[in-house]
């Protein structure tokens, strides 16, 4: 089974626009949760749309990730009965090598109320080898694994999102 082992680290002071580079592959992601636990989206990366339906669970400890493609027909019937829609806008690292890198804007493209890399993290390390050099300076925090207040699920609620994460800039400023 696909186990995902990944890392969340909360930004501060990126922009979209500094992501638009060769270095990084641009999506546009609309996202809705059903009822039984499975989510599904649709991507948008440079005009080419896909269709995926993912579900995740927690076996012993590890969280298991089972992702598929669907198609635009059994999307738009699924939608129907989605809850918590929101939409982000993703740059993935176009060269990965040791870890991948994905940084999330969540909200409008121009106007994020939360800003979130996540790193997959290969070979059953515990963190990632290594960091992209745009991201020097800009992590202000790292949630543990089962901080369920970081789950792209949690942060579709706009407000209590956006005031977490004034509250995680105000204390970074504050001790750093």
């Amino acid at each position: 089974m696909p186990v995902e082992n990944e890392r969340k680290f909360v930004l501060s002071d990126l922009k979209t626009k500094d992501f638009e580079t060769e270095d990084w592959v641009h999506k546009e992601i609309w996202q809705g949760y059903l009822k039984d636990g499975g989510r599904i989206r649709e991507y948008n990366s440079e005009g080419n749309v896909s269709h995926l339906f993912t579900y995740k669970v927690m076996v012993d400890e590890e969280l298991i990730e089972i992702e598929t493609t669907i198609t635009e027909h059994d999307f738009n019937a699924l939608r129907t009965v989605c809850t918590k829609w929101f939409n982000k806008t993703r740059y993935t690292e176009r060269h990965p090598d040791e870890n991948m890198w994905e940084i999330d804007f969540f909200g409008d493209k121009q106007n994020s109320y939360f800003v979130m890399a996540e790193c997959e993290i290969f070979n059953g390390a515990d963190k990632p080898v290594r960091y992209p050099g745009i991201l020097e300076d800009r992590i202000i925090y790292m949630p543990e694994r089962a901080d369920k207040r970081f789950t792209s699920k949690s942060l579709t609620n706009e407000e209590k999102a956006a005031t977490l994460y004034s509250m995680l800039r105000k204390e970074f400023l504050r001790i750093g």
